[in-house]
């Protein structure tokens, strides 16, 4: 076994959330006639609410102040946490399933490393919880990717050193945070990127890379 344990993100990765997030914003920019198009939306994967909509703002050449800002933020937590109310397992790729069900079998150690302050939650509904020995969330944390800190308090928990472990993201912001760690780090994209020490498009492609 290459590596003995795997720190995952969420959004993106182990639950399609990041579609819920981009639901959201698309809301928000829909009050305000602000057109969200895709490109503009990925450059906003794995960074603070607050940084997603300066680069929203700025594609869309928009000055607001610091209370429109806040209050956009606010419409988007809203409308994030009402498409939240929806989800439950069914909301779970069977790719996912299947590919941690392996890694369980196979005695490798699992850890959720999010920034998503709404990690436990759903991983609750999705009923994904029993996965995964460890969870840090956006509320463990004081510092946002490409900080490391999320990373680095996971790592500690699950109690491996950072030469047994993979960082697995769905951004280039997470990936670097991984890399900031000190950690081999694997980005699950349709786009290949040369910062991460792998790169894959389909999640089942984790079964070689951790060699179980």
């Amino acid at each position: 076994m290459k590596y003995k344990g795997v720190l995952f993100d969420l959004d993106g990765v182990i639950l399609p959330s990041d579609k819920l997030h981009y639901l959201a914003w698309k809301k928000v920019c829909f009050n305000e006639h602000i057109f969200l198009y895709d490109l503009m939306f990925e450059e906003t994967l794995g960074i603070s609410k607050k940084e997603a909509l300066k680069k929203i703002l700025e594609h869309a050449k928009i000055t607001l102040d610091e209370n429109n800002q806040k209050r956009l933020i606010e419409e988007k937590d809203f409308y994030y946490e009402q498409y939240l109310k929806n989800i439950d397992e069914n909301f779970v790729s069977v790719k996912v399933t299947r590919v941690l069900n392996k890694m369980q079998a196979a005695g490798v150690k699992m850890a959720i490393a999010s920034s998503s302050r709404h990690a436990e939650e759903l991983l609750e509904q999705t009923n994904m919880k029993k996965y995964f020995s460890v969870v840090v969330s956006g509320k463990d944390i004081k510092e946002p990717k490409p900080d490391p800190e999320v990373f680095l308090i996971a790592s500690e928990k699950i109690d491996l050193p950072k030469k047994d472990l993979l960082v697995v993201e769905d951004s280039l912001v997470g990936i670097e945070s991984g890399i900031n760690g000190g950690f081999d780090t694997c980005l699950l994209s349709q786009k290949a990127n040369s910062m991460a020490k792998y790169c894959i498009s389909s999640f089942d492609e984790l079964i070689d890379i951790v060699s179980i």
